[in-house]
C-alpha cells in the first residue's frame, strides 16, 4: 500500500526512528489538532466530536501527560473519555446525540446543498460513523465513572463488601 509516494513499512520505518522527545512531540501536535477538530465538532452538525476526542486523549497520552489529565477531568469530554478508557464503553446519550447531529446535518445537507454526490459522501461517512458508535457497548449503569465510584464505596453499598481490597 503506498501513502504519499512512501510504502507504508518505510514510513512506520521512519517514525520509529524519530527520537523519544520527537514522537512526543508529534504525538502532543496531534493531540491539539485532533482536539481542535473535536471542538468544532461540538458546534458543526455532522462533524463527529466523540472519535477525533478519542484520538486526542490517545495522542495525548502519548505526548503529553499534562493535556491527557486535562482532557480526563475536562467537564464536557471527560467522562466520555473516563468510560473508553476504563472499559471501552460508549453511553447511550453520546451516541444519540451523536446520531441525532448527524441526521440533523444530512437533512440541513439534503436542503442546502445542490451536490447530491457530496451529500451522498457525507451521508455515507456519517453512517460508519453512527455505527461503530452504536456497536460500542455501553457502561454497565450508563453513568459517569465518577458517580459509578461514588457508589461503589458507600459503606451501605453491597459491592464495597465483596472488593477484593476486602477480601482477607
Amino acid at each position: 500500500m503506498k501513502l504519499a509516494g512512501f510504502g507504508v513499512s518505510k514510513l512506520s520505518k521512519r517514525f520509529s526512528a524519530i527520537t523519544g522527545q520527537g514522537k512526543r512531540l508529534i504525538y502532543c501536535l496531534f493531540a491539539y489538532l485532533f482536539l481542535a477538530i473535536a471542538v468544532v465538532g461540538v458546534i458543526t452538525p455532522g462533524l463527529p466530536t466523540t472519535e477525533f476526542v478519542l484520538l486526542s486523549a490517545w495522542c495525548a497520552a502519548k505526548g503529553s501527560p499534562r493535556l491527557h489529565q486535562w482532557l480526563l477531568n475536562h467537564k464536557l469530554f471527560g467522562p466520555m473519555l473516563q468510560d473508553w478508557q476504563r472499559d471501552r464503553t460508549v453511553s447511550r446519550r453520546t451516541k444519540v446525540v451523536a446520531s441525532l447531529m448527524m441526521s440533523l446535518c444530512v437533512i440541513l445537507m439534503v436542503i442546502w446543498v445542490p451536490h447530491l454526490m457530496l451529500v451522498g459522501v457525507a451521508g455515507f461517512c456519517m453512517l460508519l460513523s453512527s455505527v461503530w458508535l452504536w456497536t460500542r457497548p455501553e457502561p454497565f449503569n450508563d453513568q459517569s465513572s465518577a458517580a459509578s465510584q461514588l457508589n461503589s464505596a458507600s459503606p451501605h453499598s453491597h459491592s464495597s463488601t465483596c472488593s477484593p481490597t476486602n477480601v482477607k
